[in-house]
């Protein structure tokens, strides 16, 4: 059964179409379902001007039936026989809405019952009615509830001249109960998404009996508990509520007689916190007219029909689809205002924004204010008035600025200002909130970067800190960077992260790049700009380029240092360590097919205190691309160096002579392992670099200081890799 469409006029009631809590059902009828231009099987029309139409002009949902013709005389569609042999008493309900903008006449619209479908009686008649807004019509049928059968027919009589169409939808035919029926949910609707709270739950008595109250449950488990009896009123104010958490209401209606039973539990989601935080921009443009977008509000006190606050397409936004319409009419005392969802730190904002009007000069101004209570105009103070004199019927710039704000209010008020004997809208779109102008200062976690790279390949793993040490917001822009000095162009930077938007405090990574055109020392100068004070911030770049056949593996300055671990660390008398470097790695050097490999080192940070005794590598072909599983697949076959006492040098690659070159196939990974020991004298000494991201499993080991391990398994690994350099030759061989 489909659902109903809210009707919400100051006369008509709300009707949903499956309706549960009364006596026995004979007919519910929303010919869902139906294709258009036909009728109900078994239903009788006396021609086609009945027909199925795919519209909801009677305030159901699309499909509903619909009367239209220009020719006069007698036009009725009646229903198949009903059984109603069992009731006791009848009532019925339907949707119409009748369109007749000239007026013609003399015709006539009625609802007719029958008990055979021949002799027929009128149970609501209206003569020449103009236009009949949507509405709900409920009939008593109790006469007739004697009858076994009953017929239903809708009759249009008469000239129909001019007359446009008549809709009918929703139609229910039940047992009227002496107690009340279940209520009907208004808002939210069943299952409704980001409702935004605080707001008022509502609701419409359902058929049957009057009741002389409710008992209202709500809670965050179903079943809800109790929560007030609400008498005399069909609403109720929720309060504060937690933001995205699942709700579930009940309503059970009561009169002297009783209640229904098995009333249902409805629920809905309450939406995100919709708290503005600057910078924050509005366009209208993300809901469906005329809705607002999640978080605004509105209120139109001493409405007329033309005095609304909606999302319009009409006339000419300035960004597409959508702006915020406020319009007033010319009764005196409106409220009419556009309401922002709450905004923080609202002394240290500004908003802008872009204003038209329509009938000038007989429009009306605009007052921006705050309130504390987006429901209550009285908490409504005005802040700033934009005249009249200052609108124009295209749109114009305005910027206000809340600096001079003392007050605690946190919600921001578009008011029409309005006048008797004045009509007018006032247009708003994209809407900017904005932190007030601060004093931002650049400042970075490094004056000078070094980095390394092989001539005509690139590394782009370097990165810088940049943050915000000052007030307000830092922007930078793409346009705000730039690389000057002699080798400039072997420098570049990432624009992945820009812009940048720092907020006091904040911070953000920079990516560098390096593409050394030629071996050799470069150096270059970054310049940085935006909006700080301190601008242009300069960062002093280095570089090392090395000859081709070098692949440097590993990039940046690892953030951690790890004093008792690494390749040529002495924490431990003895080690046995294994880590790979893959093809990839070597490849994006520019190495390619098969190399000889004739020197290989780490890049030590700072040296070992003592010598390192039997210093010994080996290197294998892998299809591993970490060290995940110890392999021990390793002989002396695979040994290519060996020092009895081996003291590295810090500060750069330690590069060593390979005693056997390694001859690298130009496909697979190379597993390094290294092994040492004894040494006389163990310390936190012996640093070497990370690469600057961690690598899972990148490194693994086993180590003592109480006996040889270096023949035992590798137990130990780790989530990060040293960095090292490979120096190759075109001829290949070795191990």
């Amino acid at each position: 059964m489909k659902s109903i469409k809210l009707i919400l006029t100051l006369v008509l009631f709300l009707f949903i179409a499956q309706v549960w809590g009364q006596g026995t059902m004979y007919l519910q009828e929303d010919f869902d379902g139906l294709e258009v231009g036909s009728i109900p099987t078994g239903w009788t029309a006396s021609a086609d001007y009945w027909q199925i139409r795919h519209t909801n002009e009677a305030g159901g949902e699309s499909p509903e039936l619909r009367f239209n013709t220009s020719m006069s005389g007698d036009h009725s569609i009646y229903t198949s026989a009903i059984d109603i042999a069992s009731a006791e008493d009848l009532e019925m309900v339907f949707f119409q809405k009748s369109d007749d903008l000239d007026d013609p006449g003399p015709y006539t619209l009625s609802v007719q019952v029958s008990n055979n479908a021949t002799d027929w009686v009128d149970v609501w008649t209206v003569i020449d009615p103009a236009n009949i807004s949507q509405q709900m019509t409920v009939l008593s049928l109790t006469d007739y509830a004697t009858w076994d059968l009953i017929y239903l027919k809708w009759k249009f009589s008469g000239d129909a001249g001019d007359h446009d169409n008549w809709w009918i939808d929703n139609i229910t035919l039940y047992e009227p109960t002496a107690y009340p029926g279940e209520a009907q949910p208004v808002y939210p609707s069943d299952g409704d998404l980001d409702i935004l709270a605080p707001f008022s739950l509502q609701w419409n008595q359902g058929l049957s009996a009057d009741p002389d109250g409710y008992e209202l449950y709500l809670g965050t488990e179903p079943p809800p508990p109790f929560i007030q009896d609400i008498e005399g009123d069909t609403s109720y104010y929720t309060g504060e509520l937690q933001y995205d958490t699942v709700y579930y209401w009940q309503l059970i209606p009561y009169n002297d007689f009783g209640s229904p039973e098995n009333c249902p539990i409805w629920s809905f989601t309450t939406g995100p916190d919709p708290e503005i935080v600057t910078p924050a921009v509005e366009s209208f443009d993300s809901v469906s007219q005329p809705d607002l977008p999640y978080g605004w509000r509105k209120i139109v006190e001493n409405p007329s029909a033309s005095a609304k606050v909606v999302t319009v397409r009409y006339p000419s936004p300035r960004s597409t689809p959508n702006q915020a319409q406020i319009a007033s009419t010319s009764a005196a005392e409106q409220n009419v205002m556009l309401i922002s969802p709450p905004v923080a730190n609202l002394a240290e904002s500004r908003i802008r924004f872009w204003l038209k009007t329509t009938y000038l000069p007989n429009a009306g101004a605009m007052i921006i204010g705050t309130m504390s209570d987006p429901f209550d105009s009285s908490s409504f103070t005005g802040f700033h008035t934009v005249p009249v004199s200052e609108m124009s019927t295209s749109f114009q710039e305005f910027l206000i600025s809340f600096e001079d704000y003392t007050g605690t209010d946190a919600y921001i008020a578009f008011k029409h200002a309005g006048s008797a004997g004045v009509s007018s809208s006032l247009y708003i779109d994209d809407l900017s909130f904005e932190e007030l102008p601060g004093t931002p200062i650049i400042t970075s976690d490094v004056d000078f970067i070094e980095m390394l790279a092989t001539e005509n390949a690139t590394t782009s793993d370097y990165f810088i800190q940049l943050s915000n040490d000052g007030t307000g917001t830092l922007i930078i822009e793409e346009s705000d960077i730039s690389i000057s000095g002699d080798n400039a162009e072997e420098f570049g930077f990432s624009n992945d992260s820009l812009p940048i938007s720092l907020a006091q405090g904040e911070s953000a990574e920079l990516s560098l790049s390096f593409s050394p055109l030629s071996a050799g020392e470069k150096s270059a100068v970054l310049l940085i700009s935006g909006n700080a004070v301190n601008a242009p911030y300069t960062i002093e770049l280095g570089g090392i380029g090395y000859p081709e056949g070098t692949a440097i593996l590993g990039h940046g300055i690892d953030p951690e240092t790890h004093p008792t671990d690494g390749p040529v660390n002495i924490f431990f008398k003895w080690q046995r360590a294994q880590m790979v470097y893959t093809a990839e790695e070597i490849l994006a050097n520019g190495i390619s097919g098969s190399n000889m490999l004739t020197h290989f080192g780490y890049y030590v940070i700072s040296a070992p205190e003592s010598p390192i005794v039997n210093y010994r590598i080996k290197m294998k072909h892998t299809a591993a691309t970490n060290v995940t599983n110890h392999d021990d697949n390793l002989t002396d076959y695979n040994e290519v160096y060996f020092s009895s006492l081996y003291m590295p040098s810090a500060g750069d690659y330690d590069v060593l002579q390979l005693d056997t070159p390694f001859g690298w196939n130009g496909i697979d990974n190379i597993l390094v392992e290294i092994t040492f020991g004894g040494v006389e004298s163990t310390s936190s000494s012996g640093i070497n670099r990370m690469y600057n991201k961690p690598v899972p499993n990148g490194y693994r080991s086993v180590r003592s200081s109480t006996g040889n391990i270096t023949g035992q398994f590798t137990n130990q690994t780790r989530n990060w890799k040293p960095q090292a350099i490979m120096t190759f030759s075109e001829n290949a061989g070795g191990p």
